[in-house]
């Protein structure tokens, strides 16, 4: 573990000194949000206990970084950085004792949207929603990921190596180059940028010059630089975009029926849900407090249906031949049928969600999510949900806004590439003040590892823990050595990839 080799009292002067006196603080009510998200209290088998750190700062340029980063070095202080957004996944809360949060939310310029490239350049405070708003001016939009129009693009793609939850564009990697402050405080840009001069010229290029780069830092944690700039794809609005939602009786025929459009070339964003997926989508706090409008709903959505989720977009004529396409698959060869919601609440919430993953990401209403995602073959996926549901099953929990009601469980399903990955992911809320209910859950998460892994299942990103229990010796050897290469001092997010 790393310690202090000097007083605190010095560390805040010289913070102060390079970043502005305003910036900085040691007060425990600035230092105490930055202990918990809405996963932590069920993942520290895995992260470790959170740790109170000492200090947090606020940087506003790259060159404040850079001088961070160098008196972090300097008194040997771990740096754990934090971009912008809602976390729900425990990776930026600190693990390690004395720790500094240099917290990256004024860097929150969006620099440059090149129409030509279909590119933006943006710090690490801009958020899907942003983006996407200034995007569509010049007729380009973003492509959202899980968090909605809240989350932050730089902490999700790069740091966390998630990807838009989109069929047509989505594991096709969105990052196209960076700009680093690296953990000895040195400066490095990536790509057609490792050129001087070409962070202003052509920043545009992804694979050029030998290695990729971008890569290194995918999935990272934060562990091998601080992302200061990024240069991320933005993709053309179509002429027309129609919504489409269909019903199935069975999880194969869903399966069947994203094979199909999939290998039809269809949809911008295809996603599948069961039934509780969809009423988290459709249904917000009030709705689900509402009996009468629930129980409204719950009979429109049947417990035992599958769920077809789907923008189509492009030059009108494209549309209208690709729905007929849509329609003939579903309805004809899957035993599928349309879905039409006349509550206009309701409609707006699927369009919004189909889009964006907007709406607080399926309306989480109590502060605590589980969330597990994996990649496996589509084959795999029906019996690794048939092994898992029960293993929630046997849990016994509630609903924690509904106590009378078992708990849900709520199962997507999502092809990127057009179908080449697919994404399995399984959801639940939970109450985090209920010790009962987050020890069970807490409990869950290595059977869950272990049936993901009977089934072929991989996830975007590692941590410490699984870095020594999944990978093999070499690999995980690699990581290690490159974090040692980078970071002599072991300074930067210490203990969470490696």
């Amino acid at each position: 573990m790393v310690t202090v080799s000097r007083s605190l009292e010095d560390l805040v002067v010289e913070l102060k000194n390079a970043v502005g006196e305003q910036f900085v603080s040691d007060s425990p009510e600035d230092l105490i949000p930055y202990l918990r998200d809405s996963f932590s209290a069920l993942g520290e088998k895995f992260f470790g206990k959170p740790a109170m750190p000492l200090v947090v700062v606020f940087p506003g340029n790259t060159e404040e970084i850079q001088m961070v980063i160098r008196i972090a070095n300097k008194f040997r202080v771990p740096v754990l950085p934090v971009t912008f957004g809602t976390n729900m996944a425990g990776l930026t809360i600190p693990t390690v004792e004395s720790s500094l949060i240099l917290d990256l939310k004024r860097l929150d310029r969006i620099i440059e949207i090149d129409e030509e490239s279909m590119t933006a350049t943006i710090e690490p405070a801009v958020s899907y929603g942003r983006l996407d708003f200034e995007a569509r001016k010049h007729g380009l939009k973003t492509v959202s990921k899980v968090g909605g129009y809240t989350g932050g693009l730089v902490g999700n793609f790069v740091s966390a190596n998630m990807r838009p939850f989109n069929a047509r564009y989505g594991w096709t990697d969105p990052v196209v180059s960076l700009e680093v402050v690296l953990p000895t405080g040195e400066l490095l840009r990536t790509s057609s940028q490792a050129v001087p001069g070409f962070e202003k010229i052509n920043p545009y290029v992804r694979l050029c010059f030998g290695p990729d780069f971008v890569g290194l830092f995918r999935g990272s944690l934060g562990s091998f630089g601080v992302i200061t700039k990024m240069v991320v794809r933005l993709y053309p609005v179509g002429e027309k975009s129609e919504f489409l939602w269909y019903e199935f009786g069975s999880l194969k025929n869903l399966l069947s029926a994203i094979k199909e459009t999939q290998r039809n070339d269809i949809g911008n964003s295809v996603m599948g849900y069961n039934a509780a997926g969809l009423y988290s989508i459709v249904m917000d706090y009030g709705d689900r407090k509402d009996p009468e409008r629930s129980e409204r709903m719950k009979s429109l959505i049947p417990d035992s249906s599958w769920y077809l989720l789907m923008e189509i977009e492009g030059a009108a004529e494209k549309v209208d031949v690709e729905r007929k396409i849509v329609d003939r698959i579903c309805l004809e060869r899957n035993e599928g049928k349309l879905v039409r919601f006349t509550d206009e609440k309701v409609v707006r919430y699927l369009r919004d969600y189909t889009t964006h993953r907007g709406q607080a990401v399926m309306h989480q209403c109590n502060g605590g999510f589980f969330g597990f995602w994996c990649c496996m073959p589509l084959s795999k996926i029906l019996p690794f949900i048939e092994e898992v549901g029960p293993q929630f099953e046997k849990l016994g929990l509630k609903d924690v806004i509904c106590p009378d009601e078992p708990l849900a469980i709520r199962y997507a399903i999502i092809p990127f590439d057009r179908g080449t990955t697919m994404v399995c992911g399984i959801s639940v809320e939970y109450d985090p003040l209920d010790k009962e209910q987050t020890k069970k859950l807490s409990e869950m998460v290595q059977p869950l590892i272990i049936t993901m892994l009977k089934y072929g299942g991989t996830i975007p990103l590692t941590m410490q823990q699984l870095t020594d229990m999944l990978l093999m010796p070499s690999y995980a050897e690699l990581i290690r050595g490159i974090k040692k290469l980078l970071d002599p001092n072991n300074i930067l997010a210490p203990n969470k990839l490696c």
